[in-house]
């Protein structure tokens, strides 16, 4: 029940292959995206943010299509851009240039890459540059490969459309004719928060602007902060887990600085999640590797690894865990950032706004969690049941929402989760 999410779209600073634009939190709850600065023109950029600047001018419709007019702002307002396919793109990954369709995918800004291997930022060019070319922006996929959603830009309007990779057409053009680019400089939310030592905030009460409990610094960018309840006794301790090697170091005094127990368990580039599988009390640890989650079900303190793996969800969801039932057990749930919904195993949720990174968490101690999301500084704990449709919510500002990540957890062991932040 703890909830331990983090991640997203997401801390380290490669996590790209592997992750998606989502993250994680770990902990009994959820698995966060990891927060990010705004970008600057023709600086790294996170997925979640080029996802972002194409839905603002979605919603900023009608943008007229003009191949020869540069007069669009960005959602930045840090320059003007011209309104047609590849524009949209120039505009999403926030260029100081103008390329073309064709250019876009040249080696000065991009890197092919599998279609299957498409992640949200990516995009999908057909044909020649100019008005013989066309790209799209690849959002996510839909359920999964090779069915996927995408923004486009084209004489009837900007718009938000599904297709398959594998037959028919993308916005008239043979599906099978377009290939498939990477943003030299788009980065995982995961990796968006370059933190250098990473220091927990945590904070015993939802309604606390500031820490209550002294700052805890344990492990190092790029890896991943996480916590949980590994010994039972109702209080969650931070702990970190490496993306490049895939190893978490896991202790229930991080004060001291020492790792109790560590191990390697997935592959590298994987989601961690944290939950009590088995209603013990006790945390354990898992990944989520494409729509896999593996739950590491033997006791973090053993060197024997046994596993259960529950198929949840689509590969570019926003993996959760939470106990939503009150049964003592944590569950797999997944959260979809393009529809803000969560897909929970007692119920489908519609919460916050597109793209916010989901929380997880038992809020008032009734021994079963619920949701919530952090837009901008500001954390939303969602107070009424999850198979209610009655909508209650709690909000603190927390944080400044912007180079650091969310975690939930009882930090104090009084039953009721609360927010923290890593900076």
């Amino acid at each position: 029940m703890k909830l331990h999410r983090l991640i997203s779209g997401s801390l380290a600073v490669a996590v790209a292959a592997a992750v998606g634009a989502a993250a994680a939190v770990a902990g009994s709850a959820t698995t966060p995206t990891a927060a990010h600065a705004a970008s600057t023109l023709g600086s790294p950029i996170t997925r979640s943010e080029v996802i972002s600047r194409a839905a603002y001018w979605k919603s900023t419709n009608p943008v007229d299509y003009d191949t020869t007019m540069r007069d669009k702002w960005d959602q930045a307002h840090s320059r003007q851009y011209r309104r047609d396919c590849s524009g949209l793109i120039d505009m999403a990954w926030h260029l100081n240039s103008d390329p073309d369709s064709v250019n876009l995918g040249s080696s000065g800004y991009s890197v092919p890459i599998a279609k299957n291997k498409l992640q949200p930022g990516d995009i999908l060019t057909w044909g020649g540059s100019g008005s013989s070319g066309h790209v799209v922006l690849f959002v996510q996929w839909a359920p999964s490969y090779p069915n996927f959603e995408y923004y486009s830009f084209g004489s009837d309007n900007i718009k938000y459309n599904s297709a398959s990779l594998t037959s028919g057409t993308i916005d008239s053009h043979t599906a099978v004719n377009y290939s498939a680019f990477r943003y030299k400089n788009i980065i995982d939310d995961l990796g968006g928060a370059n933190l250098g030592v990473l220091s927990f905030l945590e904070s015993d009460s939802r309604t606390s602007h500031v820490n209550t409990r002294p700052v805890i610094a344990y492990g190092n960018s790029p890896m991943i902060p996480i916590a949980g309840d590994w010994d039972g006794d109702g209080i969650d301790t931070p702990s970190s887990y490496d993306p490049s090697t895939g190893r978490f170091y896991i202790s229930n005094t991080p004060q001291t600085g020492a790792a109790q127990y560590q191990f390697v368990y997935g592959n590298a580039y994987s989601v961690p999640v944290v939950g009590d599988w088995d209603g013990d009390g006790k945390d354990n640890v898992g990944v989520r590797m494409g729509g896999n989650f593996a739950l590491r079900t033997s006791p973090v303190t053993s060197a024997t690894e046994t596993t259960a793996v529950i198929v949840y969800g689509n590969g570019n969801d926003t993996p959760i865990i939470g106990d939503f039932d009150g049964d003592g057990r944590d569950d797999v749930a997944v959260y979809r950032p393009s529809n803000m919904t969560f897909y929970l195993p007692n119920a489908t949720v519609v919460y916050g706004d597109p793209y916010s990174v989901p929380l997880v968490g038992d809020w008032d101690g009734d021994g079963k969690d619920n949701i919530g999301v952090r837009m901008g500084g500001t954390f939303y704990f969602r107070t009424g049941a999850v198979t209610s449709a009655i909508e209650n919510t709690e909000s603190i500002g927390y944080g400044d929402g912007a180079n650091e990540v969310p975690v939930i957890g009882d930090w104090d062991g009084n039953g009721q989760d609360s927010q923290a932040v890593v900076v």
